[in-house]
């Protein structure tokens, strides 16, 4: 989606990578201007970035919701949240627990399965609430989930993460050494529940934060064990 935290370094993969095409979120509306400082900032990322895809000769293309693309026979990509109906649902959405005028753009991630014969992993962007209850019922099981909105979703929908059963959640925004109120990250609650491996790769510049899963169809694994801990939990 076109939150500068995950579009910003988009110049750069573009001008280093050949690419034949380009997958993207549902597009802009033309009233998405003039809200808010960070709509006006996000617009402004979005259009630096149609216009560079144009200057390189590359369409956007947003896949249908709930089809597939595959890589080869034993991978394939499925890609949800790209429907204009549920687009038009959340323009109007406000995120409860920030003050904004104009829609939640967190909303609009594109949300991808990546099933590699019998593994599958689960990126979600920044979903929060509302996306979580309009996809749960075209997901499944998965061993990897990147959880929604860096592990912070206030309002966590509990259906979601009790569908997905992750083995491993990937928590961007969290350090392993924070105490985090179950009431606040819910999502963590539910992970947590059901003994999901969660890991944050720590967003300090002084941290690394570099890590590997690995798939072979059958297993998943990863450099690195569970770094949040029972004992960052206060319920």
């Amino acid at each position: 989606h076109m939150h500068n935290d995950h579009i910003g370094n988009i110049e750069n993969l573009i001008n280093t990578y050949d690419f034949t095409s380009c997958i993207c979120w549902v597009g802009m509306k033309p009233d998405f201007e003039n809200h808010s400082n960070d709509i006006t900032e996000s617009v402004a990322d979005y259009n630096k970035v149609i216009n560079l895809l144009t200057s390189k000769g590359l369409t956007p293309i947003v896949p249908n919701n709930d089809s597939f693309i595959d890589i080869d026979e034993n991978t394939k990509l499925h890609f949800l949240n790209t429907s204009n109906e549920w687009a038009e649902d959340y323009y109007n959405q406000i995120t409860e627990w920030r003050n904004e005028v104009g829609p939640n753009f967190n909303l609009f991630s594109l949300v991808t399965e990546i099933i590699h014969k019998n593994i599958t992993i689960l990126a979600t962007g920044d979903i929060e609430r509302k996306a979580e209850e309009k996809i749960t019922p075209y997901i499944r099981k998965c061993d990897l989930l990147t959880v929604p909105h860096h592990g912070v979703n206030r309002d966590a929908y509990k259906s979601f993460y009790y569908t997905t059963m992750p083995k491993y959640g990937i928590c961007s925004y969290i350090s392993d050494s924070d105490t985090w109120v179950g009431d606040e990250y819910k999502s963590f609650m539910y992970l947590k529940e059901m003994n999901c491996n969660l890991i944050t790769p720590n967003w300090s510049p002084s941290k690394n934060g570099l890590f590997t899963f690995v798939s072979n169809g059958y297993n998943i694994s990863s450099n690195v064990s569970s770094n949040l801990k029972n004992d960052n939990i206060e319920k």
